[in-house]
């Protein structure tokens, strides 16, 4: 169990000796990544010509994602990314006609696109 992980800490010794990763450099990355409530909205990227129906589901898409709490936040970000942390520049948004019980957002976490139905 010890073996090999040493073995890949030796292999990346050299490597890694060179750059000089500080911790104040690490927590600056790892604050970037945490979500909140403004930078979740700023990510969401909404087309730009929408009817007015679409572009009313669109501003209750964005207050709701305003008023989550962390928890259901990193719930929703998981549902579209399939990371708790903001990992992706962009969340596609997409407007698709669903009629029925099939009026449900659906999450693709390979693509990082959210599709809402639209009215």
């Amino acid at each position: 169990m010890i073996q090999m992980p040493m073995y890949v800490c030796d292999c990346w010794r050299d490597i890694l000796k060179g750059l000089c990763i500080r911790s104040e450099n690490l927590t600056d990355v790892y604050s970037t990544l945490i979500p909140s409530n403004r930078k979740v909205v700023q990510i969401l990227q909404i087309p730009g010509s929408l009817n007015a129906q679409t572009n009313e589901v669109s501003k209750y898409l964005k207050r709701y994602v305003r008023e989550l709490d962390l928890k259901v936040l990193c719930l929703f970000l998981r549902f579209c990314t399939g990371s708790d942390l903001i990992t992706v520049p962009n969340i596609a948004v997409e407007f698709v006609n669903m009629t029925g019980l099939s009026k449900r957002p659906i999450g693709h976490t390979c693509g990082c696109v959210l599709q809402i139905g639209d009215y």
